[in-house]
């Protein structure tokens, strides 16, 4: 009944309709997909006596779209709502799609972080290095990558990401690399106080033992390596 009005206002205005989706009951209460075209049969007084066409039973073909439709709305419900930022790039490094958990760690709205290069944002220091990971995806595309750099907040400081690149550029949906990020900003610096901690005197914060020990050993080993062993 949801449908039966919708068509039948079609062929009252045009005399016919034409590839209509509609939703069909069989005898056994079966509610199926037709796709049909139809007119209507007009007695001697112009009304419309019966209609005629062709149908088509579509049904598989409906289900199978509503399918890919639910699976498309969750895979895009999943990467709106993750934690972890997605970046879809070109194999020349251009920006196609940031998800919006950029804003929330970067700064970066969706809309802005798109058609820029990923090197505009990458620290000066890293460039070099993304440059080389990109072109070895490119060239590999069965290998996927860790890899950390530095990322420009929008605030103009950097924030340190974890991301596994994968090159994707095959494939129809998503024709690119995809980069899938984390932050690991807080846990760098904690690694680094630790590092720092253990190396300098808590009360003076001059180096201490430790840290002259471990320069001392360095020193020894760049020496043996330029001079060879002695004696």
């Amino acid at each position: 009944p949801e449908d039966r009005l919708r068509w039948q206002r079609a062929v009252e205005a045009e005399g016919t309709a034409q590839a209509v989706e509609v939703r069909m009951r069989r005898l056994d209460g079966a509610v199926i997909w037709g796709r049909f075209s139809v007119r209507g049969v007009l007695d001697a007084d112009g009304q419309v006596a019966f209609y005629e066409g062709a149908l088509e039973d579509v049904t598989d073909w409906k289900r199978a779209e509503e399918a890919l439709r639910a699976s498309e709305e969750r895979f895009r419900a999943l990467v709106q709502n993750a934690s972890d930022m997605i970046a879809i790039l070109a194999d020349d490094g251009t920006i196609r799609y940031g998800s919006p958990s950029h804003e929330r760690v970067l700064g970066i709205r969706p809309q802005d972080y798109q058609n820029p290069s990923i090197l505009d944002f990458v620290h000066p220091e890293d460039r070099e290095r993304i440059v080389e990971i990109l072109a070895r995806l490119v060239a590999r595309p069965d290998e996927v990558i860790t890899l950390e750099c530095r990322i420009r907040h929008e605030d103009g400081s950097y924030r340190v990401l974890e991301s596994t690149a994968a090159n994707l550029l095959a494939h129809p949906a998503v024709a690119g690399i995809v980069l899938n990020s984390h932050d690991i900003t807080d846990r760098k610096r904690a690694e680094e106080r630790l590092l720092h901690d253990a190396l300098h005197d808590e009360l003076t914060d001059l180096p201490n033992r430790s840290f002259f020990m471990d320069r001392l050993r360095a020193a020894m080993a760049q020496a043996v390596h330029e001079e060879g062993p002695v004696g």
